[in-house]
């Protein structure tokens, strides 16, 4: 008896869409009320890491009433293309773009779940022009939208490690004592790098831990103060040093002693004020479309590990984005259950997207999973289709 292929019941068509060089991505195509050529009267879904657009195949075929879908399988996922570079936020943006450009859509609307709201800033934020509106489905986190008041433990990791390497080829001869708490410095930073400063890797914690320490980032805060009451020092027929330098060596000194080792401190306080609690489990009366389940069950262990790689490289491929110029929709699964640590550092960002992004209308949804389109299909569905309908 011959072995029964498994098929993909959900209504779409499959293309595959060349994005970059030997790159393609795999298309879905629900069809629906409109060729997909008019202005905002096609959707382009966009999953969030470590799915792939069949997420979407229950979700999608609810909104082809009245508009054209298609969901997008991001490199390094699923049938996609799995190269070895791409992955920042802006490539992935690209990415997305190609897509439109090779569908010949005109403006539609994305909507994007989770980490996708990557691709959904980056596009509304370069090319605004490209879009009819965007949709986070909790999504507009601090790598959809940075808020400079609030900061965040990733993006000023990265701004710190930046200016350290700046400080390393600017410090004079002179400075041993505060080039080795800079290597000792750096060296940590790395560590806490490779956790991408998520609360549940087992690394983050001690990480965190060591950088209080008053030998590390409060004592290199100290050297650099130190640094810049220093009188510099010159060997008896030594050529000057050229001003440039060190007017870039004082300025740099300032920066750091007051914005960017203060605020990183700070996050790492917040980071590290309690111990990590896991976020209770809501029962789910909904499961993930079969053939994503088949996807991420029937899967070959080589192209697992594929897929993680991907998965790192995109959060190291985070970016800031802090100005959005099309119309939004932000849906945050928000309050949570009591014993998630996360809902006031959730609140605190919704309020901050909602304050800080006028073209957004903020919708928050109690007690929702992650996969909002999924756990409260129907709120999600009533709210898009009323921002949809409102577009111009």
């Amino acid at each position: 008896m011959g072995q029964i292929v498994w098929r993909d019941p959900s209504p779409h068509s499959v293309q595959f869409v060349t994005v970059d060089e030997k790159v393609q991505l795999e298309v879905l195509d629900w069809g629906g009320g409109n060729p997909g050529k008019a202005p905002g009267k096609s959707v382009v879904l966009l999953a969030g890491l470590g799915n792939t657009a069949h997420v979407f195949d229950d979700f999608a075929p609810k909104l082809t009433a009245a508009y054209h879908v298609y969901g997008i399988t991001r490199r390094g996922y699923g049938a996609s293309s799995a190269p070895e570079a791409g992955y920042s936020a802006d490539r992935l943006g690209d990415d997305v773009l190609a897509v439109i450009d090779a569908l010949k859509l005109d403006r539609p609307v994305l909507a994007g779940n989770s980490l996708a709201g990557e691709e959904l800033s980056s596009v509304g934020s370069r090319h605004p022009e490209k879009v009819a509106g965007l949709i986070y489905l909790d999504a507009a986190y601090s790598y959809a939208y940075y808020d400079r008041t609030r900061g965040d433990l990733f993006f000023d990791l990265l701004d710190l490690e930046r200016k350290l390497a700046q400080l390393r080829v600017l410090l004079p001869a002179g400075s041993s004592g505060l080039k080795k708490d800079l290597t000792d410095l750096q060296k940590e930073l790395t560590q806490l790098q490779s956790s991408n400063c998520l609360t549940e890797d087992a690394r983050f914690g001690p990480a965190v831990r060591r950088l209080l320490e008053p030998k590390l980032l409060p004592a290199f805060k100290k050297d650099v103060q130190d640094e810049q009451q220093k009188k510099p020092e010159r060997a008896e027929g030594a050529r000057p040093e050229p001003a440039k330098i060190t007017q870039n060596r004082k300025r740099l000194f300032e920066d750091l002693v007051q914005t960017s080792i203060p605020a990183f401190e700070k996050d790492l306080r917040a980071a590290g004020a309690g111990p990590p609690h896991a976020a209770s489990v809501q029962a789910q009366a909904w499961s993930l479309p079969e053939a994503e389940l088949h996807w991420q069950h029937e899967t070959k262990p080589g192209e697992h590990a594929s897929a993680d790689r991907a998965g790192q490289a995109i959060l190291q491929g985070r970016q800031k984005y802090t100005f959005l110029r099309v119309p939004i929709l932000a849906i945050y699964c928000l309050p949570h259950e009591d014993d998630d640590p996360n809902e006031a550092s959730d609140e605190a960002q919704a309020k901050a997207f909602e304050s800080g992004v006028r073209s957004a209308r903020v919708v928050r949804l109690p007690h929702a999973n992650r996969l909002v389109f999924l756990s409260n299909e129907v709120d999600v569905l009533r709210e898009m289709k009323a921002f949809l309908g409102g577009l111009q």
